[in-house]
């Protein structure tokens, strides 16, 4: 699966740093750290130094007055939201893809493309509290920056929260549970299979 990069022109970059304030860049490898992570009861999956956990996920299938691609039953493709957690506070600089398969209750599976859902959570406080006052090229730079649109790179020591999203599941059952299983590869090829817990599928109208 190939992520897409923000792009910013280096020159442009280097400039707005040089004129933006030292501290709303300060070094941060942990901008963004909830302590429940490390309570929850879901299992934890290592990635060379890199530990995963699932935090949360929600299924669910539509039914509004309108429904884009509408299956046989009248209701959306499968949505869903994936939360997890990484925790690369003793890895060093590395970069990551994933591909996701969902499984139903009778063991039969359907690859889904999932993407990256943008994080402004990792901004920090001084930079989320101006950010809407910015002019855009520094917003550029500030999303770019603390990588808010994340591009698969977790930096030595970092710590974030990632979220995946799709709405182009396949048409299952509602009420029927479903496994999500994310295939995480690193730069040097190695790999693990996280699996989320089985969740039901939800209706909205």
């Amino acid at each position: 699966m190939k992520i897409q990069k923000l792009a910013v022109p280096f020159i442009f970059l280097i400039s707005f740093l040089s004129l933006a304030p030292c501290s709303i860049f300060a070094a941060e490898t942990n901008p963004y750290y909830n302590p429940l992570w490390r309570s929850s009861g879901n299992e934890t999956y290592q990635l060379g130094a890199c530990r995963i956990r699932v935090l949360h996920t929600y299924y669910w299938r539509d039914w509004m007055p309108i429904v884009s691609s509408p299956g046989p039953d009248g209701g959306s493709p499968l949505r869903a939201k994936i939360n997890l957690a990484f925790d690369n506070s003793k890895g060093v600089d590395n970069s990551f893809s994933f591909q996701v398969v969902i499984m139903d209750s009778k063991g039969q599976s359907y690859p889904v493309p999932f993407k990256i859902l943008p994080n402004y959570r990792v901004l920090p406080d001084e930079v989320a509290k101006s950010y809407r006052d910015m002019n855009e090229e520094a917003k550029k730079a500030a999303l770019l920056h603390y990588n808010v649109f994340w591009n698969g790179r977790l930096k030595a020591g970092e710590i974030r929260e990632v979220v995946l999203a799709t709405s182009e599941g396949p048409y299952l059952p509602v009420k029927s549970r479903i496994q999500a299983e994310i295939t995480w590869t690193d730069e040097k090829g190695n790999a693990v299979k996280v699996r989320t817990p089985d969740e039901p599928i939800n209706r909205t109208d």
